[in-house]
């Protein structure tokens, strides 16, 4: 029993070192961005605005938005975010729905292509609703 407590308490111990996110109010997070990347830049003042990663410094952070540079002080910094992309998301929800729906007319006897017919886009729909719907944009730092 104590060899099975402890089992369970190791798994547990490194399952959440793995879980654990980064923490997001590192500043120093955001030198790992590539140059390009989209993201969103919250202001202290709740403006919002999104645009290219261009560079980053221990004082500010610089993205391009409508090919014009535009800085944002370290002290006027709430969150940013990396914006992801859409349409990977939706995607991967019409396979994921559509593989639901073949794996659901093969349990159903599967003889009826009519019910494949019909169930096949009712799925792949669900589907890509579902992965619309998935947050787009991962926080990478947010002041605390």
């Amino acid at each position: 029993m104590k060899k099975m407590m402890t089992a369970v308490i190791g798994i547990l111990a490194i399952s959440s070192v793995c879980l654990a996110g980064a923490n997001k109010a590192l500043w120093e997070n955001l030198e790992d961005l590539k140059k390009g990347q989209k993201l969103q830049v919250v202001q202290m003042s709740a403006i919002a605005m999104e645009g290219e990663f261009t560079s980053v410094s221990n004082d500010e952070i610089v993205i391009t938005v409508k090919k014009k540079p535009m800085a944002f002080k370290r002290s006027d910094v709430r969150r940013v975010a990396v914006l992801k992309s859409r349409g990977n998301r939706i995607a991967a929800g019409v396979l994921i729905g559509a593989g639901a729906g073949l794996v659901g007319v093969a349990a159903s006897g599967g003889d009826s292509v009519y019910g494949a017919l019909v169930a096949l886009p009712i799925f792949a729909g669900g589907g890509a609703g579902v992965g619309a719907a998935i947050s787009a944009k991962s926080v990478i730092y947010e002041r605390p």
